[in-house]
Order: structure tokens, then C-alpha cells, then sequence
């Protein structure tokens, strides 16, 4: 795989909030450096009005663009939107129940467009994977803390999607399923196994039954199996009532 390729595939990842009464402002971005203090207000209303963000509110938790964005700092970039909407109660300051939409704004680099595109619905699953377990209430109580805690939030969704969408690209390399004539040779060795003894069992297979049959430990077999996944050529179906129980959780070759 060609090393440029694969690094620094999300550029960056900046939030915007928007509230039909409020008006959309600009918290945080995963690159502080990236823009200056008369940038971060020009993308924050340029996007949103694009997007048609306010009373129009774009169907929630999907991907939405590529969309042309301005250019920031001789950077040309566009960006792919994906809007969360949250309840808050605020009785006690008076207000009573309001919505507010977080706008996640996905950058990239415009020369990398024809590659994320291929990736979208990936990068929508994944999205909608990473943010359904984050709290975002705390980033409404002040300002400070809105952009301390967004910022570090923007950072763990970036580089979590850079990662997985890293190691999809490879995995498209390889071939488009493990089924596929030549696949299993260019894994690395310690994979080559596990992917041969899934390959017996298109169903699926529990963790636990496989950890035996390979005489593998539950946690060397799951990171393995978790590689497998993040390129693409397995799909994990819990079964288990919390992440400890690993080996009730069903792994399958696709």
C-alpha cells in the first residue's frame, strides 16, 4: 500500500453548534492551528448555510456532502456534514427543553476526493458507531469547557476514523472479501490462520470455539480477529452483555 495514501486521511474534524434561536457558532476543531479567529466565524456560518443548518434541520446522524467549503489558510477543502441532534433541559436556568444540533463537520483535502468517496458509507457507519457512546451534555454547561472537552472529543473521533479508514483502504487492496483467490496470502502470518479456520464456517463462529480450535488465548485471538475487521474481512456480532464476555461474540467472514 503507498504510504501517502493511507496517512492523514481525515484532515480534520471541527464542530459547529446551531440552534434555530442562537444561530450557529463555531466551538472546536481537532486542528486548532488550522484556522485563525476571522476564519473560524466565516466557516462556521459559510457551512452552515450551505448545509441549510436552522429551521431545515437536515435528516439527523447521516452523512451529508461532499460539500465546497472556503479556503482557510491557501488550504483548499470540502467537507462531508453529519448533524446530531440533542434534548437538553434547562429548567433551571429557566428555559425549559430545548434542541440543539451538533454539526460535525468532516474535512479533507480537495485532491482526496475521489478517493474518500469510494469510502462514504463506511465513513458513515463508523461515525455513527464512534459518537452513539459519547456524552456531549457536558460541552452546553460554559464556554471553556465547551471548547477543552470538544476539542479533545474532535481529536478521538479523527483519529479513530483515520485509523479504520486506513486499514479499509488496505484491505481494498488486498480484495473485496476474504473469499476472495490470493487474499488470505498477503496477510500478515499471524492472520493467515484465522482467517483459513473462519473461512470453514460462513456462519460464523463464536470467539470462544475459535479460541479453542487455534489454541489461542480469548485476548491474542481478539486482536487478531479485530485486525481482520478493521480491513474489512470479518464482521463481529455480539452476542455477550458487556465487552469482558468476548468469546460469546460471533465472528464472521465476509
Amino acid at each position: 500500500m503507498n504510504p501517502s495514501r493511507a496517512s492523514s486521511l481525515i484532515y480534520d474534524i471541527t464542530l459547529v453548534f446551531s440552534h434555530h434561536a442562537l444561530g450557529p457558532f463555531y466551538c472546536s476543531s481537532s486542528r486548532e492551528d488550522l484556522f485563525d479567529i476571522v476564519s473560524r466565524e466565516m466557516f462556521a456560518s459559510r457551512i452552515i448555510l450551505t448545509a441549510g443548518i436552522g429551521e431545515n434541520l437536515l435528516p439527523p446522524r447521516k452523512l451529508h456532502g461532499p460539500l465546497d467549503t472556503i479556503e482557510v489558510k491557501s488550504v483548499r477543502l470540502q467537507t462531508y456534514i453529519y448533524p446530531i441532534p440533542i434534548q437538553l433541559d434547562l429548567a433551571q436556568q429557566g428555559i425549559g427543553s430545548i434542541t440543539r444540533v451538533l454539526l460535525f463537520c468532516i474535512q479533507f483535502l480537495e485532491e482526496r476526493r475521489p478517493l474518500l468517496s469510494q469510502y462514504e458509507e463506511f465513513i458513515q457507519e463508523v461515525f455513527e458507531h464512534i459518537t452513539q457512546y459519547i456524552e456531549f451534555d457536558s460541552l452546553f454547561s460554559t464556554t471553556d469547557i465547551c471548547q477543552t472537552e470538544a476539542t479533545a472529543i474532535l481529536r478521538q473521533i479523527r483519529d479513530e476514523l483515520d485509523k479504520r479508514l486506513s486499514w479499509k483502504i488496505k484491505g481494498a487492496e488486498m480484495g473485496e472479501s476474504l473469499y476472495d483467490l490470493g487474499v488470505v496470502k498477503q496477510l500478515p502470518n499471524e492472520l493467515q490462520d484465522v482467517a483459513v479456520a473462519l473461512l470453514k464456517f460462513p456462519q460464523g463462529i463464536f470467539l470462544g470455539k475459535l479460541s479453542t480450535l487455534l489454541e489461542l488465548s480469548i485476548d491474542q485471538l481478539w486482536d487478531r480477529v479485530r485486525t481482520l475487521e478493521l480491513l474489512g474481512f470479518v464482521k463481529i456480532q455480539s452476542k455477550a452483555h458487556s465487552s469482558a464476555d468476548k468469546d460469546q461474540m460471533v465472528i464472521v467472514p465476509i
